[in-house]
């Protein structure tokens, strides 16, 4: 059997290397139900080789105008590729609830989704991008559907 290897600080240092992250705060969790909610921000990104976009959506619990702000959560939904959008996909559906009906294929800016009042449907997310499950306590929230527009 070999003799243990002393090695010192300096080369323990030299193998490995000083990295910072900034690590944000996990995504929040609430119990699934149905919530009142306001959507209130927009933010593209890119997964999966294709663009997506997250809209937040601050939750409430009770009635918005006087309930309380339980979080900010996620809705994920993905943009068209060339061929447009699909009338099944969640973006379009989204769309049709707010009363976009166009009878031939229209733009659409999604400006139109700003500032409005929603009930929506809050589910677990509990897998990661494996489809494996998330270590225990770091499931959290996602807008899972929106269901009708109130306001």
């Amino acid at each position: 059997m070999p003799a243990a290897k002393i090695v010192s600080i300096s080369q323990v240092d030299a193998a490995w290397a000083h990295v910072e992250v900034r690590l944000p705060p996990p995504r929040p969790r609430v119990e699934p139900g149905i919530y009142q909610a306001i959507s209130v921000s927009l933010t593209p990104f890119n997964a999966y080789d294709r663009r997506n976009l997250e809209l937040g959506f601050d939750v409430f619990q009770g009635d918005a105008t006087d309930g309380v702000l339980l979080a900010r959560l996620p809705m994920f939904l993905r943009l068209p590729g060339k061929r447009g959008l699909s009338p099944n996909s969640k973006l379009a559906r989204l769309l049709y609830v707010l009363g976009v009906k166009p009878t031939r294929w229209t733009r659409v800016d999604l400006n139109v989704l700003r500032g409005k009042l929603w009930s929506i449907e809050v589910g677990d997310a509990d897998r990661d991008t494996t489809n494996a499950g998330l270590p225990a306590g770091l499931a959290y929230s996602v807008v899972k559907r929106v269901i009708s527009r109130l306001a």
